[in-house]
């Protein structure tokens, strides 16, 4: 008798070289008449005990879509058929183009492609060769162009772009989970949301990811035309335009930025307000929790900040107020708010 640990009551037989379906009882489901009969993790382990309950059926160079029972799903007579996700990809015999067959529905979609990525996986040269990597979703290939399609075979976007990449958003320390696309049409960078929504238009020479410290999670965009750097949320809020030579993030978590625009500094603070607007020679990248100088309409900031005027040093607050004037050569931090100084 055969083993059967999948517990689907179908096996693939071969007798005098072909290949068909036999029930547990011996009984014949399908001449043996294909050049083979495989489920695409029977492929992976070369074995023909039935893993699923779809598969494919080769005979004189054509696939077929079939079930565990023989009955042939689509009639559409394929040279390539691939798993990917939970869809297979079919290409007619006939055609260039791939189609979707879906294997929940039992239909095939009538979006056309040339090739398609499941996760960071190019699929078309690597048949049998594909990673589950936690994407719903699917990048295609149409006339030299990418679109996205969703994990139902709904079009996300159209097959207008270059260039199409998830960005990734960890959600824990080991796994990754991509919710927004990087795109590229006619040499200009933008995003676009899971759901096709734009977060920011095809305008840019270059975007760059802003990771929270830790790096579980993407916290905005650095846009950048002609090598100037603007600053958007992770919404697509553009709350600096692209006009700064440098935007250093603060090392600590990220809340607040250093704004650098011809030799001369600046600070965004955590209520995205530019204080200290480039009037300072440098703004070091460190601060200090400053209870003692809190305002009551800034009750969440309570940073102070470390700058240079010329060659004196001063600390200012992270909403601009001078704490200490920009007359010293030498600061020191002893304590909260606890100076050494020395002039030269």
């Amino acid at each position: 008798g055969f083993e059967n640990k999948y517990d689907l009551s179908n096996f693939v037989v071969k007798r005098n070289g072909k290949y068909g379906i036999v029930n547990q009882d011996g009984v014949f489901l399908t001449r043996c008449e294909y050049d083979d009969i495989y489920t695409e993790n029977a492929k992976l382990e070369k074995s023909h005990i039935f893993t699923e309950d779809i598969c494919i059926a080769e005979k004189n160079g054509i696939k077929e879509i079939i079930n565990s029972k023989g009955e042939i799903l689509s009639d559409v007579k394929a040279d390539a058929i691939y798993k990917i996700g939970r869809f297979w990809a079919v290409r007619p015999s006939d055609s260039s183009k791939f189609y979707l067959f879906d294997s929940k529905n039992k239909e095939i979609l009538q979006t056309q492609f040339d090739e398609i990525t499941y996760g960071n996986y190019i699929s078309e040269a690597r048949y049998y060769e594909f990673y589950e990597s936690g994407h719903d979703d699917y990048i295609i290939k149409n006339d030299n162009f990418y679109g996205v399609i969703d994990k139902n075979g709904k079009l996300v976007l159209e097959c207008q772009y270059s260039s199409i990449s998830h960005i990734g958003h960890r959600t824990d320390q080991e796994s990754w989970k991509s919710d927004d696309y990087g795109v590229i049409k006619n040499n200009k960078h933008g995003v676009f949301s899971a759901d096709g929504r734009q977060i920011l238009p095809c305008l840019f020479d270059e975007i760059q990811e802003i990771p929270s410290p830790l790096g579980c999670q993407i916290i905005g965009y650095f846009p950048i035309i002609n090598s100037k750097y603007g600053y958007s949320t992770i919404n697509g809020e553009m709350i600096l335009e692209c006009i700064y030579d440098e935007i250093i993030p603060i090392s600590w978590d990220y809340e607040e930025f250093i704004l650098k625009k011809d030799g001369k500094y600046a600070l965004l603070n955590c209520n995205k307000e530019i204080v200290a607007d480039l009037i300072y020679d440098e703004i070091f990248d460190e601060y200090t929790d400053c209870n003692e100088c809190v305002i009551e309409k800034y009750n969440d900031c309570r940073r102070t900040y470390k700058v240079r005027q010329g060659e004196k040093i001063g600390i200012i607050n992270n909403y601009g107020q001078t704490l200490v004037e920009c007359k010293y050569f030498f600061l020191r931090r002893c304590s909260t708010m606890t100076f050494d100084f020395k002039y030269r």
